[in-house]
């Protein structure tokens, strides 16, 4: 069963990422529909209005993690 990490860039050149068990695409077009731009990401809260770029990979049984 695949899973999927997301990293996201900010705009001051950090970056942060998160497993998910399920594809996350759905979520991440939910997120960047916010009004505030504050979202939690399993229990982080992150401003959306501070990411320069959201990557989503999948990852599967034969891929180094």
């Amino acid at each position: 069963m695949p899973a999927y990490k997301v990293v996201l860039s900010f705009i001051d050149g950090t970056m942060d990422e998160w497993l998910f068990e399920e594809n996350p695409n759905l979520k991440i077009s939910e997120w960047t529909k916010q009004q505030t731009g504050w979202v939690n990401i399993q229990g982080t809260y992150v401003n959306t209005n501070t990411v320069k770029r959201i990557e989503t990979i999948e990852i599967d049984e034969q891929t180094d993690r």
